[in-house]
């Protein structure tokens, strides 16, 4: 329940401004991407003309901005944002990934099914990158994982 009620807490407080310390990426003329982690808790969130559209929240999680990958993840698509937030807690790694991604005029959320996720270039020439996973490569494509051979 406290959890739940710092989510709401934090959702409330996106929507209204981005928090001090919050890590704003602003995304075409009308949207931005706000990360704003607090204690255990990290919130993904996308607002549209200073309104919350979306949000992801992650708990027990760590956060650093560092880590945001904005890369194409699928041949002719356009940059998406990777997030990682690791669990704060886990001895292998696990870790909850968020993609912010463009169907064109709108900016969409996603958050991906697995736990470990490594970008990888998907061939030397290529001017896209594949997410792989428990060793099986995906492209991303408006908001669905396709797996490539």
């Amino acid at each position: 329940m406290k959890n739940l009620i710092s989510a709401f807490l934090l959702l409330a407080a996106l929507a209204a401004a981005p928090l001090a310390g919050a890590h704003t990426i602003t995304l075409g003329d009308q949207y931005h991407l706000v990360i704003a982690s607090r204690a255990d808790l990290t919130t993904v969130a996308l607002s549209q003309q200073g309104q919350l559209q979306e949000a992801v929240s992650i708990g027990n999680s760590l956060f650093d901005a560092r880590d945001i990958r904005h890369e194409r993840f699928c041949k002719g698509c356009e940059k998406a944002y990777l997030i990682p937030v690791p669990d704060a807690s886990s001895t292998y790694g696990a870790t909850s990934y968020v993609v912010a991604y463009s169907d064109g005029d709108n900016w969409i959320l996603a958050k991906l099914p697995m736990d470990r996720v490594e970008v990888v270039k998907a061939s030397a020439k290529a001017d896209h990158y594949l997410l792989q996973a428990e060793g099986q490569r995906y492209t991303f494509e408006q908001g669905m994982l396709l797996r490539t051979k």
